[in-house]
């Protein structure tokens, strides 16, 4: 179920009155706690499929560490990609080398980061509604 199909669920008999003035009348479908739970959890299944899509998902065990380098003077911050187990280069090497914060492979990584992490919290809540809905009794 997709964010429209939850929505028609919620707004199954609501209608608009005019095009002026644009008016929704409430549901008439009463909802039980049952189907707010079910509508929850497949919004979040839908919103783990569209975080699926928007690009790479860093592994478990991947993080993003800092570091100074400095010359002469100066000081240059810089990053580098981290496994615990070797994965980057075919499987050799346990960091990649991103630059500093403004270049495109750092921006790669920390985006593929916050997806994983977006990912796992989902999966964890959805898998929580899984046990709350079968604790239910008489689930549909």
């Amino acid at each position: 179920m997709d964010y429209s199909d939850a929505h028609t669920a919620l707004f199954a008999d609501s209608s608009i009155t005019n095009t002026a003035n644009i008016t929704f009348n409430l549901p008439r479908k009463t909802l039980t706690y049952l189907d707010h739970l079910v509508i929850a959890k497949d919004l979040m299944k839908a919103e783990v499929e569209r975080t699926r899509a928007e690009g790479n998902i860093a592994p478990q065990g991947v993080w993003i560490d800092a570091y100074v380098v400095t010359r002469g003077n100066k000081q240059y911050h810089y990053y580098k990609l981290r496994s615990k187990t070797p994965i980057f280069q075919g499987g050799r090497h346990k960091t990649q080398h991103l630059g500093n914060k403004y270049s495109r492979r750092y921006a790669i990584a920390q985006a593929s980061i916050q997806r994983r992490d977006v990912i796992t919290d989902l999966e964890s809540k959805i898998e929580k509604l899984e046990e709350l809905l079968a604790s239910f009794p008489d689930k549909a």
